[in-house]
C-alpha cells in the first residue's frame, strides 16, 4: 500500500495488480477484488486533460511519464485474476467475461490488433459456461481454446473440475538498442510440475499459459522486441542531420571556386543539420520497463476428480511445493489453485514519482486506496 501511493497515479494499474495478486495470496479475496476493479476501470479509461497523457504524446518526454496500463500479456492477467475471483463467488457469468476481455486483451496493442493466441483464457471461460449450465457456449469456447492453443487438446473434452497451477517469476521487461528504445524480455524458464493425488490416478497437467511466449510474440510469431514510434523518429532525425551536414560540407567545400549558390546551399545545410541534431538530443525514446511484478512464469492446468479434497493434492515445480487453494466448489464444479513463490514487491524496488507530475491527482488518488483498503475480509 506505501509503494502504491508513493508511485502514484500513473503506476496505480502495476501496484494495484500486484497489491491483488499479494492479497489472493494472502486469502484477502474482497481486497484483491476491489483492488483488481480499480486496476480495470484505469485500463479500459482514457483520462481526460490528463498533463501526463498530453506529455506521453511528445517525442520529448520520456515513456514512463504516462500512465502505466500494461503489455498485452499484463493486461490479459489482470482479466484473468478477475475472473477466478468472480468464479469464487459462484458468478460463473461474470467469470466468462473477465477471461474472455482477457483474450481480447492479450491480442490487442495501442496501434493493432492480432488473433487470439491465450489459448487458456477461453479454456477457462468455456469451464466457466459448463458451470453455468451454458453447455453449447461451453463447447464452443473450448474449441476456440483449442485453435488458439493447439497444446489444450490434451485435456478432457470440458472438464468441471480443474487444478490451475502458477509457478516462476515472470517476464522481466529490458531495453536495448542504440537509444535504449526497444523493448526485451528477459525469462525464467519454469520445470513442468508434477500433480499427485491420493487417488490411484495421476492427474497430468498441459501448460496453460507461458507468459514469456506471450510477452515474445504477436499472433503466434516471435518479435524481436517492441519499438515505439518515438525511436524511429530520434534516428530519422539523426539521419537526417547526417544527411544536412554531409550537403553542407559538400557545398561549402565547392563554395571555393565561387559558386554563390552553392555557399548559400551549404549554409541553409548547416542550419538544418544543426536543427535536425538539436531535435535528436532532444528526443527521449527510451523504452518502458515498468511491470507488473508478482506474475508468473508460466501457469500449468489439468482435470481432477470433481469432489477431490483439496488435502489430497501435493503440487511440486521442480523441488519446490506449491500450496493448492480450493476457490471454488459448487457441485461437481471446482477449481483449485496454486501459486508458487516469488520475491515480494519491495525486493524488487519502487519507482517514486519524483516529477510530482501527479499531485494533482494524487489527493483522490490517496481517498480511492482509503476506500480499496476498507472492507471486511471475504
Amino acid at each position: 500500500l506505501t509503494l502504491t501511493e508513493q508511485e502514484g497515479p500513473r503506476n496505480a494499474v502495476r501496484n494495484l495488480s500486484d497489491l491483488a495478486v499479494a492479497a489472493m495470496r494472502a486469502g484477502e479475496y474482497g481486497l484483491a477484488e476491489r483492488a483488481l476493479d480499480a486496476a480495470i476501470l484505469r485500463i479500459d479509461s482514457i483520462i481526460p486533460d490528463d498533463v501526463n497523457a498530453a506529455r506521453a504524446k511528445s517525442k520529448f518526454h520520456s515513456e514512463d511519464v504516462k500512465d502505466f496500463k500494461g503489455e498485452p500479456y499484463e493486461r490479459a492477467m489482470v482479466y484473468y485474476y478477475r475472473g477466478l475471483l468472480f468464479a469464487k463467488r459462484g458468478d460463473f457469468q461474470n467469470a466468462r467475461a473477465a477471461f474472455l476481455a482477457g483474450g481480447w486483451q492479450a491480442a490487442v496493442t495501442p496501434q493493432e490488433r492480432f488473433g487470439k493466441t491465450f489459448g487458456m483464457l477461453s479454456l477457462l471461460g468455456a469451464w466457466a459456461s459448463a458451470c453455468d449450465g451454458d453447455t453449447v457456449r461451453a463447447r464452443d469456447l473450448r474449441a476456440a481454446a483449442e485453435r488458439e492453443d493447439a497444446s489444450l487438446k490434451a485435456l478432457p473434452s470440458l472438464p468441471t473440475a480443474l487444478v490451475l497451477v502458477e509457478q516462476g517469476s515472470g517476464p522481466r521487461k529490458e531495453r536495448s538498442g542504440p537509444h535504449g528504445e526497444l523493448l526485451t524480455f528477459a525469462a525464467s524458464r519454469p520445470s513442468a510440475p508434477a500433480v499427485q493425488l491420493a487417488a490411484p490416478r495421476r492427474a497430468d497437467l498441459v501448460r496453460g499459459a507461458d507468459l514469456h511466449q506471450q510477452a515474445t510474440s504477436r499472433d503466434g510469431r516471435p518479435i524481436d522486441g517492441i519499438l515505439d514510434g518515438k525511436a524511429q523518429f530520434k534516428d530519422g532525425a539523426k539521419a537526417v542531420g547526417d544527411t544536412a551536414f554531409a550537403v553542407a560540407q559538400g557545398a561549402l567545400v565547392a563554395n571555393l571556386n565561387g559558386n554563390r549558390d552553392l555557399l548559400n546551399l551549404g549554409v541553409a545545410g548547416s542550419l538544418i543539420g544543426t536543427f535536425a541534431s538539436i531535435l535528436s538530443s532532444a528526443t527521449k525514446p527510451a523504452a518502458d520497463t515498468r511491470q507488473l511484478r508478482l506474475l508468473p512464469a508460466a501457469i500449468d492446468v489439468g482435470p481432477v476428480e470433481p469432489g477431490t479434497a483439496v488435502q489430497k493434492i501435493a503440487v511440486m515445480a521442480g523441488q519446490q511445493p506449491v500450496a493448492v487453494r480450493l476457490l471454488v466448489e459448487q457441485g461437481r464444479c471446482q477449481l483449485l489453485w496454486g501459486a508458487h513463490a516469488v520475491p515480494g514487491i519491495e525486493a524488487i524496488g519502487a519507482q517514486p514519482d519524483t516529477r510530482h507530475a501527479d499531485a494533482r491527482r494524487q489527493p483522490d488518488f490517496r481517498r480511492e486506496l482509503t476506500a480499496i483498503m476498507r472492507g471486511d475480509r471475504s
